[in-house]
C-alpha cells in the first residue's frame, strides 16, 4: 500500500487520488466513512466495548509547485507549495496533469561565478516539458496548473525505501493498517487534507471530534540526535505546545513492556499536530530528505510507529 501511495499525486488541496486509494483500502473494516468540506477523510471504526475513544491522525497531501509563467520559449516558471528547498529539485522529474517535465537551470558551464557561488532560486529555475514556444506549451499546460515530483517508490538494501511525500503516506499507512484490527476503544482515523498549511485540515476536523486520547502520526527530519532506524520518535515539545505528560508516560511504558525501540526529541517544529486535544501526542517516523523528490525511511521505524500504537490500543483497559 505504502508503494501506491506514494506514487499516487496529492499536492496539497488536490488530494483526490489518495483519498480514493485509502478508503478503498479500510472500507472492509470500518463502519463509516466521510470526507468533510476541508478534504478530510474520516473514517469511523467502533470498539468492541466503546470504553474509550481514540483519535489516530496524519496528513495525506505533499509538496509540489504552481506554474506562475510560460516563457515565449515554452520553459515554465513555478512557485513551490510547501517548504521545499530548492537545491534539492535540479535535475528531478516532474508531473503537470499528464505532462511530464525536468527541472532545469543552466549547464555549469554557462554560469557565472556569482551564480555558481550564490544559494539557488526557485526564480532561478525552469521546468522543461519539450515545448518549442508558448504556443505549444500551452497545448498541455497552462499558468495556474498545479504539479508534483515524480519518483518511483524504491527499496535500498535490506531496510531502507526510496519515494516521494513519505512525510505524509507513512502515517496514511500506518493508520490504514491498524484499522484492520480489532480495538476495545472506538477509533476516529483522520487523514487530514491542507497538512502543509500549519495542519489547516486537522484543525477543523479536531474540532468536531472529542476523543480520550490523541496520536498525530508524521515524518520528516527531526535532527535533535534521532537517527534513522533508531525507532519511532516521540517529541516532549513542540513549537505549538506540550506533548500531554500522561499520553507520553503511556506511550513509553508501552515501549518498555512491549520492547518496541522509540527515540526520545525535543522541540520539533510544525509539530503539535494533535494539540487540540486534551490528551494527545505526535509520534515521528524519521526520514531524510522531507518536502524533496526523494525521501528515505527505515523500515525498522515504520514498524516500529505501527507496533507503537498497536500495543497502546490493545492496552487501553476498559
Amino acid at each position: 500500500m505504502l508503494k501506491a501511495l506514494t506514487e499516487a499525486f496529492a499536492v496539497a488541496g488536490l488530494e483526490n487520488e489518495v483519498r480514493s486509494i485509502i478508503s478503498n483500502e479500510i472500507a472492509p473494516y470500518v463502519d463509516k466513512i466521510d470526507v468533510d468540506n476541508m478534504g478530510n477523510l474520516i473514517a469511523f471504526k467502533k470498539g468492541r466495548t466503546s470504553a474509550h475513544t481514540v483519535v489516530l491522525s496524519c496528513h495525506i497531501d505533499e509538496a509540489g509547485f504552481i506554474v506562475s509563467h510560460i516563457t515565449d520559449d515554452g520553459y515554465l516558471k513555478f512557485r513551490p507549495i510547501a517548504s521545499i528547498p530548492p537545491e534539492t529539485v535540479i535535475s528531478k522529474r516532474v508531473k503537470i496533469n499528464d505532462i511530464f517535465g525536468v527541472i532545469s537551470f543552466k549547464a555549469i558551464h554557462l554560469t557565472t561565478k556569482q551564480e555558481r557561488e550564490n544559494t539557488f532560486k526557485f526564480s532561478d529555475l525552469l521546468i522543461d516539458i519539450g515545448a518549442k514556444s508558448r504556443s505549444d506549451a500551452e497545448k498541455y499546460v497552462k499558468i495556474g496548473d498545479v504539479g508534483g515530483f515524480y519518483s518511483e517508490f524504491k527499496k535500498i538494501g535490506e531496510d531502507f525505501i526510496k519515494a516521494k511525500a513519505l512525510d505524509s503516506r507513512t502515517g496514511c499507512a500506518v493508520i490504514a493498517e491498524l484499522l484492520k484490527n480489532e480495538y476495545n476503544s472506538d477509533i476516529y482515523a483522520v487523514f487530514a487534507a491542507h497538512g502543509k498549511f500549519e495542519n489547516r485540515g486537522l484543525s477543523v476536523a479536531a474540532k468536531r471530534l472529542d476523543a480520550d486520547f490523541a496520536l498525530n502520526i508524521n515524518a520528516f527530519d527531526c535532527g535533535d540526535g534521532v537517527k534513522l532506524g533508531e525507532g519511532a520518535a516521540l517529541p516532549t515539545v513542540f513549537s505549538n505546545g506540550v506533548a500531554s505528560e500522561k499520553m507520553l508516560e503511556m506511550l513509553k511504558n508501552t515501549a518498555k513492556k512491549k520492547n518496541v525501540k522509540i527515540q526520545l526529541c525535543g522541540a520539533p517544529e510544525r509539530m503539535g499536530g494533535c494539540a487540540e486535544f486534551k490528551c494527545s501526542a505526535d509520534i515521528i517516523i524519521p526520514i531524510k530528505g522531507e518536502n524533496s523528490p526523494a525521501n528515505i525511511m527505515s523500515k525498522r521505524d515504520y514498524n516500529s510507529c505501527r507496533e507503537l500504537i498497536d500495543a497502546f490500543l490493545q492496552g487501553i483497559m476498559d
